[in-house]
């Protein structure tokens, strides 16, 4: 585009242009934001809107661990496109899982990439999967249930519960 693209005597820059290095950008990233804003992170809990090039993206959320989480990069990041709408309503308690240390049910299920990985969660457990005695292992799966076992590509199981 030979950098018409941010310049004002050729377009609408506030629409166009997305070069990260051009002084007409006109958005920040979410890290700009955060470095911009410096909400402390050990006293608030940071929420904020912000759209993600990611566009399937309904949040994200920092890890208890992470080391970002106690400063200003810290917190939970909603997609003001998704949040509040229908099937995006819990969105934010989703992330604030996250910010406890919650990890999904699926995690040592649907994340592994094999069935013989030793850290493929069988049975509800405290040392694989996402380490909640009381959750089932579950496919990944957005209706919130779990889901039926001819999903499951490594065995029909039931679990009772």
């Amino acid at each position: 585009d030979d950098g018409d693209c941010c310049n004002p005597m050729f377009t609408d820059v506030r629409k166009t242009c997305f070069d990260p290095d051009s002084p007409e950008r006109t958005y920040m990233s979410v890290n700009e934001l955060k470095e911009t804003l410096q909400i402390n992170g050990s006293m608030y809990l940071n929420v904020y809107f912000a759209n993600s090039v990611r566009e399937e993206l309904a949040g994200a959320a920092t890890w208890p661990w992470d080391k970002e989480a106690l400063s200003y990069l810290g917190g939970v990041v909603l997609s003001p496109t998704c949040y509040g709408r229908p099937g995006h309503t819990n969105t934010m308690i989703h992330e604030l899982g996250h910010i406890l240390g919650l990890f999904h049910v699926f995690k040592g299920v649907s994340e592994k990439e094999s069935c013989d990985d030793p850290c493929r969660e069988t049975i509800p457990s405290m040392e694989t999967g996402d380490l909640c005695e009381d959750t089932a292992p579950t496919l990944n799966s957005k209706v919130c249930r779990d889901p039926d076992p001819v999903n499951d590509t490594c065995g029909q199981v039931r679990y009772s519960g």
